[in-house]
This record gives C-alpha cells, sequence and structure tokens, in this order.
C-alpha cells in the first residue's frame, strides 16, 4: 500500500558517498513518478479493494503521467 502513496515516495532519501563527502537528498519527482508507475502496475491485478482503492487515489495525482498510468490501469486491469 505504502508504494501507492505519493507522500511515502517523497519522503525517501537517497544517501551515498561522493569525493568523501555524504549526500543525502530526496528522490527526484520522476523518480517517484517512475515508483508510482511501477507500483499501480504490479498491483492493478490483484484481486484487493485496498489496492484498487489506491490505484483509483492515484487518478487525481498530482503528476499527468501517475493520473493516466492510473486511468489506464483501472479500465484494463
Amino acid at each position: 500500500m505504502s508504494m501507492l502513496d505519493r507522500q511515502y515516495w517523497e519522503t525517501q532519501r537517497v544517501k551515498y558517498t561522493d569525493n568523501g563527502q555524504s549526500i543525502d537528498i530526496p528522490l527526484a519527482p520522476t523518480r517517484v513518478d517512475g515508483y508510482l508507475i511501477a507500483a499501480i502496475d504490479a498491483s492493478v491485478r490483484l484481486a484487493d479493494a485496498d489496492l484498487r482503492g489506491a490505484i483509483e487515489t492515484l487518478t487525481r495525482d498530482s503528476s499527468l503521467a501517475v493520473r493516466q498510468r492510473a486511468i489506464d490501469a483501472l479500465q484494463t486491469g
């Protein structure tokens, strides 16, 4: 369920070291969209009302790509 929630992805951080400097940044918006789209694709065929409800919520997402994938998934899935 968390993976179908934009807020979950927006709170995730990317942490790495570059030339001895510690880097800690949020996921890029395009990466968040990609993870949401992957989560939609992975869960749409499962017979679970909660997952379907989460996908339906994403039909009103701030990202056009995520909204469209959610709409398409619900129509075909």
